[in-house]
């Protein structure tokens, strides 16, 4: 399957027309490409120990899968799968990732190492399927601009919930209560939590950061189902009390820059904080006031090049100042974005 999907990737993306439609699929192909990661991604969920060593390779098969998926395509023609189906994915996801975080507050260790009867909230599951799936979809939807057609109204709500959980599993360190287990494992995976944030980052299709704007967005919740949905207003509510704001993540990056502190000292400022600005302020730029003039001054976005620089300059401070450090292997990560 992995092997099929990632050689025919090109032909179930493309999109056929009246003057051409060889070498592109048919809806019903590209349904089932999409209804066959649906499938295995909750056959994985749920029979996890089943699977045993075979778990990576399901990984990489469900991220080969979810980029020979035509987003847009579906959107329009097969809104009913989107509704069932692929909310569902959003939906699961969503909450496997909030029980997790729920259990390392309450501090139920079972659940967390897996030993419990579902395993969907352990670390393990979170850690090494979750993150690289949502990462790889996350990538596709940037590289196709599929973000403003999938992840809207109810999907929207379940991309807010994932976006709150991994932004706390990320920076909230008093999440591991001292444990020596769940600290190693928290700190190992935090990088491909920041890459996974990132990816959410260049495709969410509202500036996040930036929530006093989102009633000038038209795919925001607020212009869509807000109005009649109690769990967009509760979701929304939400993120206002827990996301911190642009400005606020902007200067904690300058204070952290400024300090004399290292990567041990704030690892959540360089692995999750990080990329995550480098993907958001670029995407956002592009719509920013440095780039559109819409009608009324109504911006999505105040993201402009003066945001840009200043992260690139602390990035360049952050590179010099680690310079033949040889345990500072982020850097590296942080040079590539």
């Amino acid at each position: 399957m992995e092997k099929y999907f990632s050689t025919h990737r090109n032909y179930f993306i493309a999109v056929a027309t009246a003057t051409n439609n060889v070498g592109a699929a048919s809806l019903k192909e590209k349904e089932m490409v999409a209804s066959l990661f649906c499938k295995l991604a909750s056959l994985l969920r749920s029979r996890l120990a089943a699977f045993g060593a075979d778990v990576r390779i399901t990984v990489r098969c469900l991220q080969v899968l979810v980029k020979g998926i035509d987003a847009k395509s579906l959107v329009k023609n097969c809104p009913e799968f989107i509704r069932t189906s692929m909310l569902t994915f959003f939906n699961n996801t969503s909450d496997d990732l909030g029980h997790t975080i729920q259990n390392l507050q309450d501090g139920r260790y079972s659940h967390l190492r897996g030993t419990h009867l579902k395993t969907s909230t352990s670390l393990f599951y979170i850690n090494g399927v979750v993150l690289p799936v949502l990462t790889a979809m996350f990538d596709h939807l940037a590289a196709y601009e599929y973000g403003s057609d999938l992840l809207l109204d109810e999907i929207q709500v379940a991309s807010y919930k994932m976006l709150g959980s991994l932004f706390t599993l990320g920076n909230d360190a008093t999440l591991t209560h001292d444990r020596k287990y769940l600290k190693t494992e928290i700190d190992r995976h935090r990088p491909a939590l920041g890459s996974c944030l990132g990816a959410f980052s260049s495709t969410f299709p509202v500036a996040f950061l930036e929530p006093h704007l989102n009633k000038h967005n038209q795919f925001s919740l607020l212009n869509r189902i807000a109005d009649h949905s109690l769990e967009a207003q509760d979701v929304l509510a939400r993120m206002d009390a827990s996301m911190p704001t642009l400005e606020t993540i902007l200067n904690e990056v300058d204070q952290f820059v400024d300090s004399e502190k290292t990567h041990s000292d704030a690892p959540h400022v360089i692995d999750v904080i990080m990329p995550l600005l480098c993907s958001y302020l670029p995407f956002w730029w592009g719509q920013g006031p440095d780039n559109v003039s819409p009608v009324g001054g109504n911006h999505v976005t105040m993201v402009t090049s003066e945001h840009m620089n200043q992260l690139l300059k602390n990035v360049l401070k952050l590179i010099k100042k680690n310079i033949g450090n040889e345990t500072a292997p982020w850097m590296t990560r942080i040079a590539g974005k």
